[in-house]
């Protein structure tokens, strides 16, 4: 009987030591977002009630995390209010494209100065903070993959921007970047300038600046996606 029963508890612990993780959502603090659109139904800022206007973008469409923003070149999410982000801060998002062009991500401005993250061409990145300061841009460079989806994070920490690519830090990292981050649209600037083709998924700015293990742990925890903790 003794021998029955350990040859159970062996068996129950054998399952249970080799049986893969599930993934769960990445419970979070509400006070450490600042602004989060999930895109599943409309264009609503769910923390920082930023709301944005959907002008040509839809919502719902199959996303990483539930629904997601669909964008043709042109089309774009219209915030209600430029958010500034001076300091430390995070941006993320999953985003998918079949183009190997040029799509910003989110963005604010037109040719006389303009911020903004961006895809380009295949195999990096492509950011500018303060763009009316006149510089040109800094790159981040990793080969992403076409019709899948990928996630961003665009960090600053003390001046120096780290962009991690599904949960892996990139090189290089920029030189120390004082200026503000301005975002007013989701999908591209305020023109149709590199504009987003493809789809976005689960924005969330935060005024900090997130480590790289809670970035992964984002990232893996894949269509589970982030959960607010309201009590917190």
């Amino acid at each position: 009987m003794k021998m029955v029963t350990w040859t159970l508890i062996y068996a129950t612990l054998l399952v249970v030591l080799t049986e893969p993780a599930t993934p769960k959502c990445v419970e979070t603090p509400r006070g450490l977002i600042e602004h989060f659109w999930t895109g599943d139904t409309d264009a609503s800022d769910i923390v920082g009630g930023n709301d944005g206007m959907l002008e040509g973008a839809t919502v719902g469409e199959e996303g990483m995390v539930s629904g997601a923003c669909g964008f043709n070149p042109g089309d774009r999410v219209d915030l209600s209010k430029t958010i500034t982000l001076e300091g430390d801060f995070t941006a993320m998002a999953w985003w998918k494209t079949s183009s190997a062009g040029r799509h910003t991500l989110f963005g604010h401005g037109d040719n006389v100065g303009r911020d903004y993250l961006q895809i380009r061409n295949q195999w990096r990145y492509k950011y500018l903070i303060d763009g009316a300061s006149g510089n040109d841009g800094y790159n981040a460079y990793v080969d992403y993959a076409l019709n899948t989806w990928n996630h961003v994070a665009m960090v600053r920490r003390k001046g120096f921007v780290t962009v991690y690519h599904n949960g892996i830090k990139l090189d290089p990292v920029s030189e120390p970047l004082y200026g503000p981050f301005h975002i007013g649209n989701i999908g591209r600037c305020d023109d149709n300038w590199n504009a987003m083709s493809g789809q976005i998924d689960e924005v969330l700015i935060y005024r900090r600046a997130l480590n790289q293990n809670h970035i992964k742990e984002i990232y893996e925890a894949a269509s589970e996606g982030v959960c607010i903790d309201p009590t917190k």
